[in-house]
């Protein structure tokens, strides 16, 4: 199911400027083991074969908008960190999934957002 977030609800705002991509975490399914929640980092070419089999709208590409698609996510997948995520199937341990996922992030070394809070 989709779900939405109203971040001006939250006094939130999106950048107004493009902002550099420093990781992707990609959700995998909740599962019912103790040792979830857990981060896996995604070699580069499994990384791509991720990227392109959630792109959508296939339909609507011409081959040479699939062809710069394809270089797109060659280049995301070579030089940004790619993390598998395995959530808890327990609701009640999202907060230690948060901490997992912000500690990976900082692992990275990757820098904080302006104005971003734990």
């Amino acid at each position: 199911n989709k779900r939405r977030l109203d971040v001006a609800d939250r006094g939130l705002r999106f950048a107004s400027a493009p902002m550099p991509l420093a990781a992707v975490y990609r959700l995998d399914r909740r599962v019912d083991d103790p040792r979830a929640p857990w981060i896996t980092p995604v070699a580069s070419a499994s990384a791509m074969m991720a990227l392109v089999g959630d792109t959508y709208t296939n339909y609507a590409l011409s081959p040479a908008m699939r062809a710069r698609e394809f270089e797109l996510l060659g280049r995301m997948a070579a030089h940004v960190p790619f993390r598998s995520v395995t959530p808890h199937a327990d609701g009640a341990k999202l907060s230690e999934l948060c901490d997992a996922i912000l500690a990976d992030f900082a692992r990275l070394g990757a820098p904080a957002r302006a104005g971003a809070s734990t």
